[in-house]
């Protein structure tokens, strides 16, 4: 299995379970904090980042890339204030924990990169936190 395979997995892993600001997992998590169990597990969380979604987008952002693909994360808000994260399952679909009343839980959904129907802004950047070039 692949990394990126291996990243899905951990995060489908999670499906369902409760969304909580400021929760680091295993049990809650909020977006950040998702991304962080995922890349914990997979060897590519550098340890000692400011672990908001903002402090990862910052440290990612030299793996910016054009289109969205599996293993990916989605940033979104604005280049200054990023709101919130998910992870990429392919072009059309990311997972992560989101605090929508509705939901507040970790779901699949169809990647809607403007997201404002939620109310957040839109797609900043999509990174890959499993290429080299991170600062």
């Amino acid at each position: 299995m692949n990394i990126r395979d291996k990243a899905l997995e951990i995060a489908f892993e999670q499906f369902g379970k409760p969304y909580k600001f400021g929760a680091n997992g295993p049990d809650e998590f909020d977006c950040s904090a998702f991304l962080i169990y995922i890349w914990q597990r997979t060897g590519v969380y550098p340890f000692g980042v400011d672990d908001t979604a903002q402090g990862l987008f910052n440290h990612f952002k030299g793996n910016i890339v054009r289109v969205p693909y599996k293993g990916c994360a989605a940033f979104y808000g604005t280049l200054d204030k990023i709101t919130h994260c998910t992870l990429v399952v392919n072009k059309g679909v990311i997972i992560g924990a989101n605090g929508r009343p509705q939901e507040r839980a970790v779901t699949v959904e169809l990647a809607n990169y403007r997201n404002t129907r939620y109310g957040l802004n839109d797609l900043v950047a999509i990174v890959d936190p499993y290429l080299e070039n991170y600062n």
